[in-house]
C-alpha cells in the first residue's frame, strides 16, 4: 500500500479512537455524576481552513480556557 494512504488511514484511525474514548468517557460521567462534559471536537473533517480547523473545530477545551482567561 501506498505509504501516504497509509499515513491517511493512521490519521483517521488515531481520530476515531480519540473520540470514541471521549464518548465513552461523557456516557460515564453523564451516567455516574449527572452533568455534561464539554465536547472535544466539532467536525474537524469539515473545516474549511487551517485556522478554521485549529481555532474552532479541533481539541475546544483549550481555546475554551485560553479565550475564557483573556490570553
Amino acid at each position: 500500500m501506498h505509504p501516504m494512504v497509509l499515513s491517511c488511514l493512521y490519521c483517521v484511525h488515531v481520530y476515531l479512537n480519540l473520540e470514541m474514548i471521549l464518548a465513552f468517557a461523557a456516557t460515564l460521567v453523564r451516567t455516574l455524576f449527572g452533568f455534561e462534559l464539554e465536547p472535544q471536537f466539532n467536525d474537524p473533517y469539515l473545516a474549511s481552513s487551517l485556522q478554521d480547523f485549529w481555532s474552532r473545530r479541533w481539541n475546544l477545551v483549550p481555546a475554551n480556557i485560553l479565550r475564557l482567561t483573556g490570553v
